[in-house]
């Protein structure tokens, strides 16, 4: 959940008490914590990119999904976890009770917890979100950056969900899914794997824009 001043802002980014820049929930971006890094006196002492590279690779990523990624996919996508969130309700609810977590909380919003992108090699990530058994980088981009993501690639996803929120973490499950078939060494297409790729690199592009550069502009 973002914090009072991320709504506010319409943005991820928040200063803290220490200073440092925050790019996650409230709690972490109110008190600091394991999601967090620090905006430095200029953006290019922290990154090999210029915002026009970045804003490269999101308009390439974002016209690749378009074009190959119809928006019926997010809705055939939402109908099945649903169904299966309502089909195994109870061993959901048990494995919520066991981690935690509320029994009611559904299978879109467990998956959206393993959802991450792999960070690009070259990123100086201060405090990366997880490092997979396999030594790869993950970052979470946030819920924020998830949903600018699906509404400006497929803008007629607005209708299917009455906040920023809710579309955010559709994505985010997607990319659960995607980390735990790759942990299970599941089967995937090269065009299952770019699929993944291009949402990757779509997400972290925009992520950085806004990180690095403040810049809302792909």
């Amino acid at each position: 959940m973002w914090s009072d001043a991320q709504w506010s802002a319409r943005s991820p980014l928040v200063v803290a008490a220490d200073g440092g820049w925050r790019n996650c929930c409230s709690s972490c971006s109110d008190n600091g914590g394991h999601y967090h890094s620090v905006l430095g006196p200029t953006a290019t002492a922290h990154t090999p990119w210029t915002s026009e590279d970045l804003r490269t690779t999101a308009r390439t990523a974002s016209t690749w999904l378009k074009y190959y990624i119809p928006h019926r996919f997010w809705t055939h996508f939402i109908d099945l976890v649903q169904s299966l969130n309502e089909q195994h309700r109870e061993s959901i609810a048990a494995y919520n009770v066991r981690h935690g977590l509320k029994a009611k909380k559904s299978l879109m919003k467990l998956m959206s917890y393993w959802g991450a992108v792999r960070a690009w090699k070259d990123a100086r990530l201060t405090d990366p979100s997880w490092v997979d058994v396999d030594g790869t980088v993950y970052w979470d981009c946030s819920n924020f950056i998830y949903a600018e993501v699906m509404l400006r690639t497929w803008p007629s996803l607005r209708d299917l969900y009455y906040n920023d929120g809710s579309i955010g973490d559709v994505l985010e499950a997607f990319l659960g899914y995607a980390w735990r078939c790759r942990r299970r060494d599941l089967p995937q297409s090269s065009f299952q794997q770019r699929f993944v790729e291009q949402v990757e690199l779509l997400s972290f592009a925009v992520w950085a824009l806004q990180h690095f550069y403040h810049s809302t502009t792909w």
